[in-house]
């Protein structure tokens, strides 16, 4: 019993697909299609293209129609409709179909001429007629066409001139008419009354033809007729249609031969022009069907792109929504990631300003570093929402250099040791030490790692463990930060290069009874994989809650050049120099008792902070706009130049190639301030070897440094 239900299901399924794809196709058909019910074959039902095709609104208005009610009285061959429909019927049920002619009226009153084709269906016990109708407008038109031209050619024929000939078969004489003559343009004296004379006066293509058809006919094989063309003597051509009978004598044998000719010229032109006529036709008629089918796959074409375009729509939906999310995140984050230092830094600097606790210069001390701490934390947030904004612009300006991973890695070590004991984790460093240099940008791979230490450093609980490891896979040298922190929960694996995207609760993680601090922007993760991507490379990360996380990065190798040619190529922005002291202040002498520097910036505030770091040692002399600066330069030759590439009036970097070409400047060595939202400057604007860069905003100890080793070049 389950198998005969399971077939019986299976059947209604398919019965139920075909009446889909039988009502798809009823639906769909150009033609029109009409269902008639007995007994009266009224309508029972039509499709779309029947209410078009009888200029009907909708389906109440024919719905108790029949084919007598749309056809006139009486049908082109005299026939009244009626009786003329019954006959198609009783044929159609006789034989299960029939095709016939007929003339249907529209409900507004107007006739066209149709083709129906009348099926019978047998569904049960009932019996229904199918009409399949189409109208037949265009096609008698071309027929009525058709007929008007051949009226018009026999009207020629009947018109044309006729002449008489009359060849004797013992003499080899011919004899025209006048008749002739006019057919042929010849006046008596050009012709020479012999069939070689006539001959000559057809077309060349058709002589050898004409011959031997002219042979057989004197041979009494056949009668003559031919038609060909022949030469007026202006060189025009025309079309001659000949016919001629042997006269036998009593023997038998041909003894003349005498015929008629006419000019069938305008003949040919109208059965060219009918051929022309049907070969257009059929050619519309195969470009009507091509654009049926262009417009069906148009069709299907517009079909999908709406489809296509709705999906767009939607994924821009979700997308506005998702980005509303990281609107009120980023709000989030940064009302509370920027707060947190200005409430800092503004309590300390109330307190110093008070002067009434806090006196001792080691409670100074520490104050102060708080709020440069502080300060530090500002700039690195602002430095990330700029980064993460270069990246989805693709504006993020790589200043790529040979050097060694290996290395960059250990200076970022150094730099979290604090971080990194504070916790009490341990740092282990597993570095190939066979890899060569890679070229890339020093200063954006460092950033790669800083980010990652720091994010290791901060989801691991005390007393944990982290690994740095390098090593090549086949081009590409890898590089993997491994911890042993909270992990990460598999559905936020895919997430965490998301801007914005925070594992749980921004501030707090839990790992076992630990609680650490673990907070941030939302950006660094996200920047790092634009950087890593900038580099042609990729990231990724695996991860297991509770036992830590491995982030991958591979860095694709290109071929070394054995000695790399720096010289005139865009200088790379400097690395902070490690063996200078923060404090130390420039003391070069040259003729003078102080170091003269020119500072070009309008900002009063870093005017006065680099005055108070570099005096006493340094003379420092301002000035605001580009024009003063070239003044003071040329005038005072300053040891050193200063020069904030965003200065009002003149552009940086219009400033800077003035300086270098003039012979009382181009030798004294600048050091060029570039905001971070400056970043194009070092692709426009060609370096001098011996000159540097700092970017903004300002790390003094980095200047203090790179202003010492300028100036004691």
């Amino acid at each position: 019993m389950g198998e005969k239900a399971q077939e019986h299901g299976r059947a209604e399924e398919a019965l139920r697909e075909n009446e889909q794809m039988y009502r798809a196709l009823f639906e769909r058909s150009c033609d029109a299609l009409i269902t008639l019910k007995p007994p009266s074959w009224t309508f029972f039902v039509c499709n779309q293209a029947a209410l078009d095709l009888f200029h009907v609104k909708n389906w109440e208005e024919c719905s108790s129609l029949g084919l007598a009610d749309i056809s006139p009285p009486l049908q082109p061959d005299g026939k009244e409709s009626a009786e003329k429909l019954r006959e198609m019927i009783d044929i159609t049920l006789q034989n299960g179909s029939h095709l016939f002619q007929w003339t249907i009226k529209r409900l507004n009153g107007h006739n066209f001429p149709s083709t129906i084709l009348l099926s019978r269906i047998n569904l049960g016990d009932i019996t229904y007629l199918q009409a399949t109708i189409r109208d037949i407008t265009k096609e008698k038109q071309v027929e009525d066409e058709i007929r008007l031209l051949n009226q018009s050619m026999m009207m020629a024929t009947n018109a044309s001139l006729f002449g008489i000939w009359d060849m004797d078969l013992a003499t080899d004489h011919l004899t025209w008419d006048e008749s002739m003559f006019r057919l042929y343009h010849l006046s008596h004296g050009e012709f020479g009354s012999t069939p070689d004379s006539w001959i000559s006066k057809i077309h060349p293509d058709d002589k050898a033809r004409i011959r031997e058809e002219l042979d057989s006919a004197i041979l009494g094989k056949k009668s003559f007729d031919a038609e060909f063309r022949i030469v007026w003597p202006d060189d025009s051509i025309r079309f001659i249609k000949a016919c001629a009978n042997a006269l036998i004598d009593s023997n038998g044998d041909s003894v003349r031969l005498v015929g008629i000719q006419f000019d069938i010229t305008d003949k040919k032109l109208y059965e060219w022009e009918v051929t022309q006529y049907a070969e257009q036709l059929g050619i519309k008629n195969l470009e009507l069907e091509e654009l049926s089918d262009e417009l069906a796959r148009l069709n299907q074409e517009l079909d999908q792109k709406v489809r296509e375009r709705t999906i767009e729509l939607e994924e821009a939906n979700r997308d506005l929504k998702q980005m509303d999310v990281l609107k009120s995140q980023f709000i989030s984050i940064a009302s509370h990631e920027l707060r947190t230092p200005l409430i800092a830094m503004k309590g300390y600097l109330n307190l110093l300003l008070e002067g009434t606790r806090w006196n001792a210069p080691e409670d100074h001390h520490r104050i102060i570093e708080i709020i440069s701490r502080n300060a530090d934390r500002l700039s690195r947030i602002v430095s990330e929402i700029l980064d993460i904004s270069r990246i989805e612009e693709n504006k993020l300006v790589l200043l790529q250099d040979w050097f060694y991973i290996n290395s960059t890695i250990k200076e970022v070590a150094e730099e979290l040791t604090l971080s990194l004991e504070k916790r009490g984790q341990t740092l282990n460093l597993e570095l190939n030490d066979n890899l060569p240099q890679y070229f890339g940008d020093r200063d954006r791979i460092t950033q790669v790692f800083i980010n990652l230490l720091d994010n290791a450093i901060k989801f691991t609980p005390d007393k944990g463990t982290i690994t740095i490891r390098t090593y090549l896979d086949q081009n590409s040298l890898v590089c993997e930060v491994e911890d042993t922190g909270i992990g990460i929960d598999p559905k936020d694996i895919s997430q965490i290069f998301t801007r914005f995207f925070q594992v749980r609760d921004i501030t707090t993680h839990r790992s076992g009874k630990d609680e650490f601090l673990a907070g941030g922007t939302g950006l660094g993760l996200s920047i790092v994989k634009g950087i890593i991507e900038a580099h042609q490379g990729t990231i990724s990360a695996t991860s297991t809650p509770g036992k830590g996380t491995v982030f991958q990065l591979k860095l694709p190798l290109q071929e070394q050049p054995s000695q790399p040619d720096r010289i005139g190529t865009k200088i790379s922005e400097c690395s902070p120099i490690q063996d200078a002291k923060p404090k130390d202040v420039p003391s070069y002498e040259q003729g003078r008792s102080q170091i003269v520097i020119l500072l070009v910036d309008e900002e009063p505030e870093i005017k006065e902070v680099l005055h108070d770091l570099l005096s006493p040692s340094c003379l420092i002399l301002t000035a605001n706009t580009g024009a003063t600066a070239l003044k003071m330069a040329y005038a005072s030759q300053p040891d050193l130049i200063l020069l904030n590439v965003d200065i009002p009036g003149i552009m940086g970097r219009n400033i800077y190639n003035i300086l270098k070409k003039n012979l009382k400047t181009y030798d004294i060595p600048i050091i060029l301030m570039i905001p971070e939202t400056n970043a194009n400057f070092l692709q426009e604007t060609e370096i001098f070897e011996d000159d540097q860069y700092v970017k903004t905003p300002l790390d003094y100890s980095n200047l203090q440094s790179l202003i010492t080793k300028t100036v004691d070049k």
